[in-house]
């Protein structure tokens, strides 16, 4: 199916020695990534980032038995999805910066005077309760509608770039759930990149990747942000 690099059943098994060799690799990108968005957060928060959620910048997991609990309900993690969980967690940079000449996001006590600009700030959020509620779903539409119609489950790991500033938008950005693989094609995001390459292009403009659309983005900022970044 496309949208995933997939790997024999091994792969669905804790013990398979290829699993946690791939696991392994994974996690050794991710402590590089680790390192990046905990700098990253850090220079926001030294610049008075308004965060949308400043209880939820960064959030370690308490425990991540729930993806083997997962498994045993036929929804499977990417290996470089399950690495994120395990070594970062969630990251949430909604919001804007008030040195910025426009806003990134739709406060209620945003300027009226300075445009909303679609920043895509870098959020990955994987929760084990919303999972199931919209696995639940899913089997739901199935039954209803079928599976040609409806599709294979993907996991929703963050909101698309409008929602991202508070605007009505499309589907969420999503990875394959349904069968064991080492990556996932983001699905939803304009680039169509796998998650480890997301991940990459995100943190090249500083975790704001929506940058990337808009001519006169604040190049200081973005050059500050992603300065000494490590390489993954």
């Amino acid at each position: 199916m496309a949208g995933a690099f997939y790997v024999s059943q091994d792969y669905l098994f804790p013990e398979s020695d290829c699993r946690l060799e791939a696991l392994n690799k994974a996690k050794n990108i991710m402590e590089a990534v680790n390192k990046n968005v905990n700098i990253l957060a850090e220079r926001l928060i030294d610049k008075h980032y308004q965060f949308v959620n400043s209880d939820r910048i960064i959030t370690k997991p308490d425990s991540t038995d729930w993806i083997s609990e997962l498994q045993n309900k036929g929804i499977y993690l990417p290996i470089s999805l399950q690495a994120w969980v395990e070594i970062v967690g969630s990251v949430n940079f909604m919001g804007s910066c008030p040195d910025w000449h426009f806003t990134g996001y739709c406060f209620d006590h945003s300027d009226e005077d300075k445009p909303l600009v679609y920043t895509d700030p870098l959020v990955i959020e994987v929760d084990k309760d919303y999972i199931l509620y919209e696995f639940e779903n899913w089997e739901y539409q199935i039954k209803e509608y079928g599976f040609d119609e409806v599709g294979p489950f993907k996991i929703p790991i963050a909101p698309d770039a409008l929602h991202k500033a508070a605007v009505s938008g499309g589907p969420p950005y999503e990875v394959t759930g349904d069968q064991a693989c080492v990556d996932s094609i983001v699905f939803n995001e304009r680039h169509g990149f796998s998650l480890i390459a997301y991940l990459r292009h995100a943190l090249s403009w500083g975790g704001f990747p929506g940058f990337e659309l808009i001519d006169d983005y604040p190049h200081d900022f973005v050059n500050e942000m992603r300065r000494s970044l490590v390489n993954i």
